[in-house]
This record gives structure tokens, sequence and C-alpha cells, in this order.
């Protein structure tokens, strides 16, 4: 039935697409119908009906195939109305593809700076350091890449990042619905939808080519060995480690897996350490069939960009513990102390994984991702493309074998016994020290905003002035960006105050905005962060929110011409943030009008509360219930509407926020 709910909801999802372009019509349509038929065939007892019960595989088929297709259809609808990438990633993959493909050239020795204009990378999809730098430095193993090569070779260059990426996410859920029991099939239907997957393969992480290796790497993986064929295995985990860092820590959980069934069916510590050498050993070799030609030409230039995310101090974000520091002002003194966090949690996860072996034995490939919850960069895509694959894995995997009558021996104590307590409890303290300790340490900068410059109309914020504290005993030299529920913008600028602030200062900083994308919204709430790199710090100011309520004109629209000289009366109420009229005297509301015209605008003619023609930005001020009053008349027909559009002014900034849209007055003789 939910499958049947999720393919209707697709219907539903391109039923706007489908005003552009009529092929996706018919899928509306399809998909529709199909959806509500799906639901209605879950409830029939088909065993009742052996001539349909043979139908079931063909009919998941049908279903799976469907859901492929409509998820194409949606990703198509994207691309075309944005066309630019989202990542940097995605970007400097296509790119570093284009320069081998075109002159076999290493792009681990090239700067990818031309990535972001020739893929239109929005300022705000770069990754920076904590110094206000972006990451200009191909940062990900050569496969990341070289997957592109030969469809690039073939003279496909448009979005060929961003469809890979999508075709990725196919192929795993197909796989998925080939490798898993048919009574999960439907459950994988409903997984494929999830927004979050969704958005991520067609917004460019490039997680998405990974997930299908390591999806082959966990289909029975306790097989190997068994045969020749389960050594598809730690090919297809090298593989995936040979497109990006995050499937790494999955190696060392496998590979102690291994070993411990290997000592429970026969309790020799050889017999496990080579079968679990074994598997290591192909997958290393697997990992350095695209990596060896450029470890070979650069071995500095190679290790350099792949181990950027490790050695760089990178700007903390993420859903993790992190959040604790960024949004409710925990810590930020030492950012350094989530390293410490994250490498206790990894070993800790890694010693319970073994001394609890097999309890946690299902989750094998997915106990790297609680590891990355505590690290200071703990994106989204760290924590989710692991939970498909551990599915897989846990599902297809045999039953563990039994322990031996020999493993009370000495090392299955050591590893299973009170030792193994003991280094939980050592790992267990030292990631509590490592949290209190980075949750205690003061962030080194208290930040108030004391001021902000507005685009006015266009609804940003260019320029903020804010008010800097040095609480700490060493000269700092802070970078300045703004966080906002989107993340992170680019550095701002610092246009006047001092760059450095001396032990004990405080100073007045003005800072602008080095682009558009870095504006916040008058509408959005913000905070201005500042990162120093010694110590490795962050400190936030608190939430900048604008006041949250914005104006409706009354009536909404007028559906008729209004004659010239004739009085119409628009009426502005102020709603709060639940929509929800605010009773309140005297608050003032500025009420523009324009004639827009097919290349700019020009200046209007009415009259408003009997102001001279054309006048904009009049203010008027609401009575007790909320709602300001204006008076309009019209001076001269036109076929162009006059647009009226009413905002909220604040007097002490000086700036207009609110806006009610616009409300189009014909006016005729």
């Amino acid at each position: 039935m939910l499958v049947g709910v999720v393919i209707l909801n697709w219907s539903i999802t391109l039923f706007g697409p489908a005003s552009v372009y009529w092929p996706v019509a018919l899928l509306v349509v399809l998909s529709g119908f199909w959806g509500m038929a799906v639901a209605i065939i879950s409830w029939l007892d088909l065993d009742d009906y052996p001539g349909l019960e043979r139908w079931r595989g063909a009919f998941g088929w049908a279903n799976a195939l469907l859901v492929v297709v409509l998820m194409a259809a949606w990703t198509y609808v994207q691309f075309h109305n944005a066309p630019a990438y989202t990542t940097d990633e995605l970007s400097f993959d296509q790119y570093a593809a284009q320069l081998v493909a075109h002159g076999l050239h290493n792009p681990y020795v090239h700067s990818m700076a031309p990535a972001g204009p020739m893929f239109r990378l929005s300022p705000d999809g770069y990754t920076y350091t904590i110094t206000g730098h972006a990451v200009l430095q191909l940062s990900y193993p050569a496969l990341s890449f070289l997957i592109y090569v030969p469809l690039i070779l073939l003279g496909w260059t448009n979005e060929v990042g961003a469809w890979i990426n999508v075709s990725g996410w196919v192929v795993s859920v197909l796989l998925m619905f080939w490798l898993l029991p048919r009574n999960l099939r439907p459950a994988v239907l409903v997984f494929s939808s999830i927004n979050a997957y969704l958005s991520f393969s067609a917004g460019g992480v490039t997680d998405m080519l990974y997930i299908p290796l390591l999806i082959v790497a966990a289909y029975r993986w306790d097989r190997f060995g068994h045969d020749r064929r389960s050594y598809v295995g730690p090919v297809a985990l090298g593989l995936a480690m040979a497109i990006k860092q995050t499937p790494w820590p999955v190696i060392a959980f496998l590979l102690c897996a291994l070993a411990c069934d290997e000592y429970d069916r026969n309790p020799d510590i050889r017999a496990a350490a080579r079968r679990a050498g074994r598997y290591l050993g192909v997958a290393i070799a697997a990992f350095l069939v695209p990596n060896l030609p450029y470890m070979i030409a650069s071995p500095s230039a190679w290790a350099s960009g792949v181990f950027v995310p490790f050695v760089k101090n990178m700007v903390p974000a993420g859903q993790g513990l992190v959040s604790l520091t960024l949004f409710t002002h925990l810590g930020g003194g030492a950012m350094s102390g989530y390293t410490v966090i994250f490498g206790a949690v990894a070993l800790l996860l890694l010693v319970v994984f073994v001394g609890t072996y097999p309890l946690l034995r299902p989750a094998t490939f997915m106990l790297p991702s609680i590891a990355y919850f505590f690290a200071a960069r703990s994106q989204t895509n760290y924590l989710i493309p692991l939970i498909p694959v551990a599915l897989v894995g846990a599902v297809t995997a045999g039953p563990a074998v039994r322990r031996a009558p020999g493993a009370g021996r000495q090392v299955a104590r050591v590893l299973r016994g009170r030792n193994w307590g003991w280094g939980a409890g050592a790992l267990t303290l030292l990631a509590l020290i490592g949290v209190i300790y980075t949750f205690s340490s003061t962030s080194p900068l208290q930040l108030t905003i004391v001021g902000k410059q507005t685009t006015g109309y266009l609804g940003g914020i260019h320029t903020l002035i804010a008010r800097v504290h040095n609480r700490t005993d060493k000269t700092l030299t802070p970078g300045y960006t703004v966080q906002t529920s989107g993340g992170f913008s680019t550095f701002w600028d610092v246009v006047k105050g001092p760059r450095k602030l001396a032990p004990g200062q405080t100073a007045i900083v003005e800072l602008a905005t080095p682009n558009y994308p870095a504006e916040p919204g008058l509408s959005a709430g913000f905070s201005l962060v500042a990162f120093t790199d010694s110590p490795d710090s962050v400190s936030v100011s608190n939430r900048s929110l604008l006041n949250l309520w914005r104006t409706a004109t009354l009536p909404q629209a007028f559906d008729k011409p209004v004659p010239v000289g004739k009085r119409i009366v628009m009426r502005v109420q102020v709603l709060n943030q639940l929509n929800s009229g605010v009773q309140r005297a005297g608050i003032p509301v500025s009420l523009g009008q324009l004639e827009y015209r097919s290349f700019g605008y020009r200046r209007a003619s009415a009259r408003i509360n009997g102001n001279p023609p054309g006048k904009g930005k009049v203010i008027a001020y609401t009575n007790r219930h909320g709602i300001a009053t204006f008076y309009i008349v019209g001076t001269k027909p036109s076929l162009v509407p006059t647009s009226f559009s009413a905002h909220l002014w604040s007097p002490v900034g000086n700036f207009v926020y609110g806006s009610s849209g616009y409300t189009n007055v014909r006016f005729v003789r």
C-alpha cells in the first residue's frame, strides 16, 4: 500500500512540471492511476487466486521500473530548471575528468579554480577552511573523476556528473530490489523516494557513486573465501574507497567481523588473520588500480589532495554533535576537541563491536556513521549513505557462527573478556573528557550585531556592523561569515575596523558581503560567526531575527479596471508569523507604486493619500487592529497596470521588510 502511495505522490510532485513538458503529463496520469491501483491490489488476498499469484514478481518489477522512470523525469526537470552545479565536489570531479580526457593532465597538480565558473558554481558551494579560504585542490581519490572520462570522450559534457550521480542512486535502488528478499522489496521502493537521497543524487553529492559498489560488497559479505565469486566483495569495496573517503572506516569493521567469524568457526588466530588479510589485500589492490598512476606521477600532490579532509581545518558543519556548538553556543573555544571525540568514539565502536560480537554483526556497515556523528564535520551525506548498504548486509548475511568450545582461550578473553571491558571503559572516559573539554571551552570572541544595511526592496543585507570583544590573552585574526538555514556563506570582508584584535580589545567592525549569494535575507534569521585558526575556534553571535511580521493587502486583488478619478481603498493588515492579525496601533507601513514594463519599470501616476501623482513610499500607521489604510486615485489611464506593494518600515534601521507582494490595478477612462 505504501508503494502505491509513493507512486501517487510522484504523480502529485510531477503535476506542476506537466504544464511545461507534455511527456511528463503522460507520466502524471499513468502514475496517478497506477498508484491507486497498487494500493487496492495490496489489499487483495492473492493466495486465493493462483492465476494472479504467478504475476506477483512481474508486478513488483513493474513498480520498481516505474519508480525509476519517475525519478528520472523529476531529475530532468530539476536539471532543466537549475542547470548549475551546486557542490564543489561535482564541479571539481568533472573538471578533473575533462583534464584527463583532453590531454592526460594530472588533475592533482592543477588548481580546480576554473571549475567554478565553468559549471556556474555558486560561491556558497565551495568548501572553506576556517581561515576563510576556499579549497581549490582536488581532494578525492581518482575513481571519483575517472568514472566520467569515458562519457566525456564520447562527447557528453553537459551535466554528465549530475546524471552519473542520479544513475548511481537508480542502480542502488535496483540492486537492493534484486538482492533483497521479496518481502522487503516494497520497502526498497519507499526508501528510494526519500527526499534526502533524491536531493543528494540530483544535487551533486558524489556519495551516490559508491553506494552501489558498497551494496555489492555488503551482499553476503560473510561468504568471503568460500568460492571465487566471493572475491567480488573486496573488489567492490576497494573501488568504493577509490571514489570517496567516507567508506574508508567500513573496512575496519568488516575485517574484524570476518576475523571473528573465522575464529568462532575455528579458534585459530592465524587463520582468522589470514582471512581478514586476504580481504584487505584484494580491497587495497582494487583501490590502487585507479589511484596508482597518480600516486607514482606525483606522490605528494596525490597525498596532499586525498588527505585534505583530514589535515586541513575545514569549517565545522553538520547535523551531529557540532550543532550544539554552532546553534546553542556550547563551547567553541577548542574545535580540535571534536577530533579527539571522533577518534575516541570510532575506537570505542570498534572495541564494542569486537567485544560484543556477534551482537552488532548486523550493523557492520552502519557503525562508521555513528562515529561521523561526533566529528566536527558531520554532514548529512556522511550519516545516511551507509543505511541502504547496511540493510543489504544485515539481511543477506548468514547467521553468526556459534563459538567453538575452545573459545575460552587467552586470545578470546582479551577480545571479549574483562580486558575488553577495561578498554571500552577507558575509551568511553576519553570521549566524555573530550566532550566536557570541548563544551566547556569558551569562544574566544564575543560578537554582537549592532547595525545592518539592507538592499531594501531586494530583501537582503549587504553590510553588518558588529561589536567584537577578544576575551583571550592572545592577538587574534578572525575570519567572519554568516550562518543561515542554508549553512555558511562566503567569508565577509572587513571594510572598517581592525582585522587583528589585541588581547582584551573591543572594537567595532564593519563587514561587507563579498557577493549576492552571501547576503542573508531580511525575512530569515542568521548569526554572525567568527573563526580563528590559532586556537581552532568558532564564535557565534546571538541569532539576529528581524521582526517576523509581514503584510497582506485587503482586498488581495482588483479584478476589474478602475476609472481614473475614482477613489479606491486599500487596507494593509500586519500579520505575525502565525498568519494572525497583529492587534497594535502605530506600526509604520510603506506603500509603493511602479509600472513594470517589458524592459524595466517606470514611475506610476496614482495619488496615494493625497500625495502628488506617482509618489511612492507613502507611510501610514496602523489602527488598534493592526490595519493601515491607503486611499488611491488613478490620474492617467494605461494598459499597463500599476503595481502596489506594501512593506513594513523600520524607522530605526531605515529599511523596509515584510512585503505583501504586488497588487495590480489597471486604470481606465
